[in-house]
This record gives C-alpha cells, structure tokens and sequence, in this order.
C-alpha cells in the first residue's frame, strides 16, 4: 500500500482486523489500554514518526513558590505534523478538502499506515487516531468519525456544530476511561489545527504524579461556591467534583457567558480540559475563555492551545532554542507570553 497504488480492501481489512484486537483489549482492560496498544502498532508500521527521543524539556520555576513551575519543550520536528500525500492515488476519493481526520482520506494520505480505532460515545461514532508528531509519549486524537466542525452550536447558530453541552459532557466522559490522561479541546483559533473536523486531544501524563502548572495553581474564592478562578497568566474557571454536578455547573456558566457577549459570539473560542482524580475519583475540569483574534503571541512561534494552556509551551525554531541554552527565558517571561491571550476588554468576563 505505497506510491501509486492504494490498495482500499487491504487498509480496510487491516483497520478492522485491529479493530476487533483493540475491542478485545478494551473490554479486558479499558480504553487506555487499548490506546497504548494502538500507538505500538502505529510505531510498528512507521506512522509515528518520532519517538520523542531528541525532545529537550526545559523548567521555570514560581521565582516565590518553588512548587510551582512552567516548562518548555523544544520539539523542532513539530512542524511536520501536516506531512503525508495530498494528492489522491489513482481510484481513491477525495473527501472534505483532503481532511486528514477523515477516513475516506486516511488511507491514501498515509499510504495505508495510519489505523485508527472506533468506539462509540454517548451514541456518537468516534475515531481514535494516533499523533506521528507527539507532544507526549502517547498523544492521540479522539475524532468524530462524520465530518463536522470544531466550532460550537450555541443558539442554533452553526447547524453542524455539537452544542457547547454536548461538547462538555464528551469531554468529562473520555476522561472517565481514561485514567492517567488528560483531555483538551482548543477551539476555533484557540489551538485547533484541523479547524473543519471535530476532535479532543488526549495525553498521557509522564507519571501518574506529574501534575501541570494549571493544576497547582492556587484557587481563588467567587461568589459561587460551585466553582473557582484561578492565580494563574490566562482567565481561567475550575470545576472539581461529581460528573453530573460538573456539567450542569459548568454549562450554565459558560451558557451565561455567552448569553453576555451575545453580540461578538463569532469572536469567542475557549479551551476546555478536563481530566480524573486518580485519588478522590472526582471530575477536575477547566474553562479557559478565549477571543479568536488574540490566538498567539508575538514572542512564540505557533498558537497558543490546550498543552500551552496546561503550562508547557512548545518551542520549534533554533532561534527559540538560543533563547532557552542562553539562559534568555524564565517564568515571568513565559506567564507574559501566555497572558498576550487574555479575550479583548470587548470581551466580557
């Protein structure tokens, strides 16, 4: 299945066959299991293209609390991400403008090395598929397998768009499955890369015990004791508790926010992550309001999305890398980077 010939019946023989392997595994040991077996045999075939091998993670400390921390990552591979043939084999269909989530695409993009899994959400047919440019040692997408937009439905006002409920109670329900990980959605111009196809992110914690500088940001009070905000660069709304308590909670809250900036709706985006208390079994889920045109910051190549959001900035240039071996970044540096992102005074929070 290379160059000018795809040969479909043999890619779609392989993806079912590894289908009812992983099914297998999910059902004897969970999804994350399942996930990690799918990411070996996507090394195996040679569709993970890196192994993280030369990543060069760099950390920051708090310069007044030395529990907290940023990092860096200086991951130069990352931008060939969007490698793979965008020109169709002789007999095989282009579909949704080549969309590399798509199935009809996958195929003879990736010369039939790229599988992926499907499972079904809360009646919703979804696909996981594998990163080849990881940002973690398993990094994978969880997409719809149906075409549809990253973008939110609020008020009827994007048809083929999933509701902001929907979308939260996706994300809080992977999570449940998955033990160890965490979940992100970026939205549109808030780190989406594939804007046109709906998909969350999911990573890997490096060890159970690793947790990310949003995470051990301090609390703070709000007048709702259902929620908190956050001491941390970017505008940010915490959750902890009961799945069902989280979604009502959190909908409600982010239902109001746009109720209140009703006018500029097409200029509003977010983050949202999510991820399980290993220890109290308890939702921990973040609301990261965004204003799609403040996505990135001039001292950063690339948009700031969810990992970025997390506390881990992704440096790709040798220029960026200059700056970390020259001792040119530190915390304050990278908090201003991500505070460039606050929404507009238009914007209200």
């Amino acid at each position: 299945m290379t160059g000018m010939c795809f040969d479909k019946k043999k890619f779609d023989k392989s993806w079912h066959e590894l289908g009812l392997r992983l099914k297998k595994i999910e059902q004897r040991d969970g999804l994350a299991k399942a996930i990690e077996e799918l990411r070996r045999n996507q090394q195996e075939l040679g569709f993970i293209k890196d192994d993280l091998t030369n990543l060069q993670r760099f950390y920051f400390t708090h310069p007044y609390d030395a529990n907290r921390y940023f990092s860096i990552q200086y991951n130069p591979n990352r931008v060939k991400r969007f490698g793979g043939n965008h020109n169709p084999a002789p007999g095989a269909m282009e579909m949704h403008n080549n969309c590399v989530l798509c199935r009809d695409n996958i195929g003879w993009q990736q010369h039939g090395k790229e599988l992926g899994y499907d499972f079904t959400l809360n009646t919703t047919p979804f696909t996981v598929l594998m990163n080849p440019y990881p940002l973690m040692p398993v990094h994978a997408l969880v997409a719809t397998r149906e075409h549809i937009s990253q973008a939110w439905n609020f008020n009827n006002d994007a048809a083929d768009a999933f509701s902001i409920e929907k979308i939260i109670n996706d994300t809080i329900d992977i999570s449940c499955k998955l033990p160890g990980y965490v979940v992100f959605y970026n939205g549109i111009n808030a780190g989406a890369s594939i804007p046109s196809h709906f998909h969350l992110h999911i990573i890997k914690r490096i060890c159970n015990e690793l947790r990310f500088p949003i995470e051990l940001a301090p609390r703070q009070k709000t007048n709702n004791a259902q929620h908190k905000s956050l001491e941390y660069p970017v505008h940010a709304w915490y959750w902890q508790g009961k799945k069902q308590d989280i979604i009502q909670s959190a909908y409600n809250w982010i239902k109001d926010w746009l109720i209140k900036n009703n006018k500029i709706q097409n200029r509003l985006s977010a983050n949202i992550i999510t991820s399980l208390n290993n220890c109290s079994g308890d939702i921990e889920f973040y609301f990261i309001p965004r204003d799609q045109q403040r996505s990135s910051s001039s001292n950063m190549q690339g948009i700031i999305g969810g990992l970025e959001i997390l506390g881990e900035l992704v440096f790709i240039t040798d220029q960026e890398k200059t700056r970390l071996e020259n001792g040119e970044v530190n915390y304050n540096q990278i908090a201003k980077i991500l505070s460039s992102i606050h929404p507009h005074e238009s914007i209200q929070i």
